[in-house]
């Protein structure tokens, strides 16, 4: 099973707070996909999408018309979401340190989701897409915090570790997917052997 983050938008670029704001790719996410793309094309028994526009376009040169997950969406980051990352640091001092700490149960402001929220119910869309195509290839295009929640997951580190599975824009990190059981085997690829 192959994770791929979507293309980069401009609200990355901008180091905005994107969670579920359906913001599309800009010119150079598209540039990723291009060079990505060609190379996962075929590969594939499966393909299977976050619903919102960015992994939806970064899934379009790989297959037209994957398998929409809700599973795979970005965390919800609530009122954070288009905010300047430095600028949250002046209206959320309280909610970044406590997620600095320890983000598995804390909510984002504004009715957002914890990290551990995210972590379980892409648990549940992993396996799904396992049990869809058992022995099968399988790609999921989705967002940052969901690769980071199953990494931490994978190799039994707790969420407050997430950072360490962060993965560009454009790159994908591979999993063995087995019933109860989920393995990290490679993060931060651009291309597939």
């Amino acid at each position: 099973m192959v994770l791929l983050r979507h293309g980069r938008t401009a609200w990355n670029a901008e180091k905005r707070f994107l969670g579920r704001a359906d913001v599309p790719l800009d010119d150079v996410g598209h540039g990723q996909v291009a060079k990505v793309a060609p190379g996962l094309v075929g590969r594939f028994d499966a393909v299977f999408s976050s619903p919102l526009q960015r992994a939806l376009q970064t899934a379009a040169p790989v297959e037209p018309d994957p398998v929409v997950l809700d599973g795979l969406t970005e965390l919800d980051l609530g009122e954070l979401d288009g905010t300047i990352a430095m600028n949250a640091m002046n209206t959320h001092p309280e909610f970044l340190a406590k997620w600095g700490f320890d983000p598995t149960d804390v909510e984002a402001p504004g009715g957002g989701e914890s990290m551990g929220a995210v972590q379980a119910r892409a648990l549940r869309a992993l396996h799904a897409m396992a049990e869809a195509h058992p022995g099968g290839r399988v790609l999921g295009v989705t967002h940052q915090m969901v690769v980071a929640a199953l990494s931490c997951h994978a190799v039994g580190e707790p969420l407050r570790r997430w950072r360490k599975y962060m993965i560009g824009n454009a790159e994908m990190s591979a999993f063995g997917v087995w019933p109860g059981r989920v393995e990290l085997l490679a993060k931060g690829l651009t291309a597939l052997a």
